[in-house]
């Protein structure tokens, strides 16, 4: 709520409505195809504007914002991990059911089972580690990929306390490195992307490596 706040705030002072603000990255679909602007899923945090183009029920390509920089409304167009992200649609490796691996670890042999097996596989795993190393030996890695959005931590936190117990990640599970040089540079309470480096950095620079 406090980010729709933030955002409608935006609107006003730049005279710009949340309507105009969601559909300005949006191309214009042609006539056989429907355009969905959302917000790109990669796990970066960057958020970008993608714009998924619809024909048949099928994501046919993704275009990304491609208006020219204003101050009062710039944009955000996605890299080409953004533009890239329907790969991780229909790619034909993509994982739709439970495997099991059936050969030594990175041989890349597996079997399919069903949800049921996978949910007993799992259950047995969870309760020989807790008989056999104790609940400490169970680290929560929740919440990575799309951005927390398919993986909250909500739900698997509350059934691990419920399991007994589990190690928490302390801090941050992407950024730690990060999160570490700022707190101990700047001070305890900074925020992890308080890094010291201004906006104008980005536009000074003659080279930027990602």
């Amino acid at each position: 709520m406090h980010k729709v706040n933030r955002i409608a705030r935006l609107s006003e002072k730049f005279s710009m409505s949340m309507q105009t603000i969601y559909e300005a990255p949006r191309p214009e679909p042609k006539p056989d195809e429907q355009v969905v602007t959302s917000t790109c899923g990669h796990n970066c945090g960057g958020r970008c504007v993608v714009n998924a183009h619809v024909r048949g029920g099928r994501i046919a390509r993704i275009s990304t914002d491609s208006r020219r920089w204003k101050a009062d409304h710039p944009p955000l167009p996605a890299c080409a991990r953004g533009v890239g992200q329907i790969e991780r649609i229909y790619h034909p490796d993509r994982l739709k059911y439970p495997l099991r691996r059936t050969g030594p670890r990175g041989s890349g042999q597996f079997e399919r089972i069903s949800w049921d097996e996978a949910l007993d596989e799992i259950a047995a795993q969870l309760l020989r580690v807790r008989e056999t190393y104790g609940n400490a030996a169970i680290l929560d890695g929740s919440r990575s990929g799309s951005l927390s959005t398919l993986h909250g931590r909500g739900p698997a936190l509350r059934f691990l306390n419920m399991f007994g117990g589990y190690t928490y990640l302390w801090s941050n599970m992407s950024a730690e490195a990060e999160v570490f040089a700022v707190r101990m540079t700047f001070g305890p309470d900074r925020p992890y992307k308080a890094a010291g480096r201004e906006p104008t950095d980005y536009i000074n620079s003659k080279l930027i490596w990602m």
